[in-house]
């Protein structure tokens, strides 16, 4: 997946999650109504208060990761953490991360398509997001 369609299909793969919880622990028939309006709001209300916080929490203690590095070198990604964090210990954890891993090695992501129109509404209402974090390159 490349960088520029990653929130593409973190909104795609929200809408699925939230249609399927709907079906599975809903008390009746879901009409989906209003469900991409939640999702973009959400999205950009967890965004803007990431923002408006992050200085209080100390750079020690608050770490990024993006999930097409985490997919492409796990354990490399974990590692970076716990040194980042100071948590120690990763030696002894490896063996189990990367017997965890061979056990998910075959898994593969869902296929998502966006209409034309619900791309450029991503884009439109996302489009700070997508520039700030580097996703529309």
């Amino acid at each position: 997946m490349s960088a520029g369609t990653f929130l593409y299909v973190v909104f795609a793969s929200t809408v699925s999650l939230w249609r399927s919880l709907y079906e599975a622990h809903g008390l009746q028939r879901p009409t989906f109504e209003g469900l991409e309006e939640y999702i973009f709001g959400t999205f950009t209300q967890l965004y803007a208060r990431l923002e408006a916080t992050r200085g209080l929490v100390p750079a020690a203690r608050f770490y990024e990761l993006r999930y097409e590095d985490l997919v492409r070198d796990p354990a490399a990604q974990v590692r970076a953490l716990y040194a980042h964090l100071g948590l120690g210990g990763f030696e002894a954890v490896l063996p189990r991360l990367r017997k965890y891993l061979a056990g998910v090695a075959d898994y593969r992501t869902n296929r998502y398509e966006l209409s034309p129109e619900l791309r450029a509404e991503v884009s439109r209402r996302w489009g700070e997001v997508i520039r700030r974090y580097g996703y529309d390159a």
